[in-house]
């Protein structure tokens, strides 16, 4: 979804009743907040590429460390871990957290 700009497996792949929790404390609801940081980090970042270094899962949550890589105006470098709680094959629920160095 996230190398190949698929922004159309949201619709697999995140429950319609999806909640985000951001790291502000506040929460985004549903499958449009989705698309809508995909969107925003496509049209910001046309040539980002991201490499999965980690990934756990245990029962109902998987973790996942990505580093990313981009133009935008000049090359930057992204690391972030990703936490996802996944009921029938969908992502019910999820935390992006940046990692700082």
């Amino acid at each position: 979804m996230w190398n190949n700009k698929k922004v159309s497996l949201v619709d697999t792949l995140v429950s319609e009743n999806y909640v985000h929790h951001k790291t502000d404390g506040s929460i985004a609801k549903g499958r449009d907040h989705v698309r809508n940081v995909l969107k925003l980090v496509f049209d910001s970042y046309s040539d980002i590429q991201w490499s999965i270094k980690m990934m756990v899962a245990e029962n109902d949550m998987v973790a996942t460390y990505i580093e990313s890589d981009a133009k935008h105006p000049k090359n930057a470098h992204f690391k972030e871990a990703f936490y996802h709680r996944v009921k029938d094959g969908m992502i019910i629920e999820g935390w992006a957290l940046p990692v700082k160095e």
